[in-house]
């Protein structure tokens, strides 16, 4: 019965140090893939300011072009009302006034 038990713990044995090995490889693998990440990061980082940085500077200029359009609105909206003035003067009917010739040897006015 011994050689029974004994080839019974060999078995368990030999599944726990496969298991643990199996486990070892993987962390190991693991540990690899974490040690890249770190070894990248300044380079990702110098990577994302990088493009923080360009971002910043297209957007500066995204606002420059921004306040000469709104510049350039505001002028035509000015103009604009300055040319409805003048259409809404120049198309108003004119009020005729009337005109009496009247001269100091004529009686009445309007009579000449």
């Amino acid at each position: 019965m011994a050689t029974r038990d004994d080839g019974s713990l060999a078995g368990r044995h030999d599944d726990q140090v496969k298991s643990l090995t199996t486990q070892i490889s993987f962390l190991e693998e693991e540990v690899a893939v974490l040690r890249r990440r770190l070894t990248d990061s300044p380079r990702q980082a110098r990577l994302i300011e990088e493009r923080l940085g360009e971002t910043e500077a297209r957007l500066a200029t995204v606002n420059r072009q921004n306040e000469r359009l709104a510049d350039t609105l505001r002028e035509a909206r000015d103009q604009i009302v300055a040319l409805k003035e003048e259409v809404d003067r120049l198309t108003k009917p004119r009020t005729r006034t009337a005109r009496r010739t009247c001269s100091p040897a004529a009686a009445r006015c309007g009579s000449t």
